[in-house]
C-alpha cells in the first residue's frame, strides 16, 4: 500500500492534461510516440462524443496513474465485456497497489454494466504488469498470448480478493 492515502476517481475534464502526458510516458515506455493530446480525452471522455471511460488515481490531489477502458459486445460468444486499453502508473509510486486498485475499479464498473468478461493486455516483456495481473487472479487467453481475460465469477473473488 501507497505510504501516502491514494484516490480513485472518475476522470475529469481537468485531469486532461495530466493523462495525455501520463500516454506520453506509456507510449515512450513501449518505444513509440502518440498523436493523442489534452483535447481528445476532453472530447471522446466527456460529453457527448464520450466513448471511453476513464478513472485517474490521484495522491494529494496529484494524478499519478490512470486506467481507460471501453465496454463492446462479443456478438460471436454473446457477451458483453469490459476491455482495458491503457493502464499507466507513475514509476515513483509503482508497486504501492494503484494498479491493482485501477483494475479493481473497472471491475466493479464492468460488472455494474452488466459485462460477463474482462480482458487486458500486456507487454510479454513487462514482467511487472505480467505479475500483477496474475496475482489478481486473471488468466492468460493462450500461452503465447498477450492478453489476460477473468469471466465473470473471477471478476466477482478479483473484488473480494485481499492481496
Amino acid at each position: 500500500m501507497p505510504t501516502d492515502p491514494f484516490l480513485i476517481r472518475p476522470f475529469r475534464q481537468t485531469d486532461s492534461r495530466a493523462v495525455a502526458a501520463m500516454l506520453c510516458k506509456l507510449a515512450a515506455f513501449h518505444g513509440d510516440t502518440t498523436p493523442c493530446k489534452a483535447k481528445d480525452f476532453e472530447t471522446y471522455a466527456c460529453g457527448p462524443k464520450k466513448c471511453s471511460f476513464l478513472w485517474v488515481a490521484l495522491i494529494k490531489k496529484k494524478p499519478v496513474g490512470f486506467i481507460e477502458c471501453t465496454i463492446g459486445m462479443d456478438f460471436l460468444h454473446g457477451e458483453l465485456f469490459a476491455r482495458v486499453n491503457y493502464l499507466f502508473v507513475e514509476e515513483k509510486v509503482r508497486q504501492m497497489g494503484l494498479g491493482q486498485a485501477l483494475i479493481r475499479t473497472v471491475i466493479a464498473y464492468a460488472l455494474s454494466q452488466g459485462c460477463t468478461r474482462f480482458d487486458i493486455g500486456a507487454d510479454p516483456k513487462n514482467k511487472l504488469s505480467n505479475k500483477v495481473y496474475t496475482k489478481l487472479g486473471l488468466i492468460r487467453k493462450r500461452k503465447a498470448h498477450t492478453d489476460f481475460r477473468a469471466d465473470k465469477a473471477m471478476m466477482k473473488k478479483i473484488l473480494q480478493k485481499s492481496i
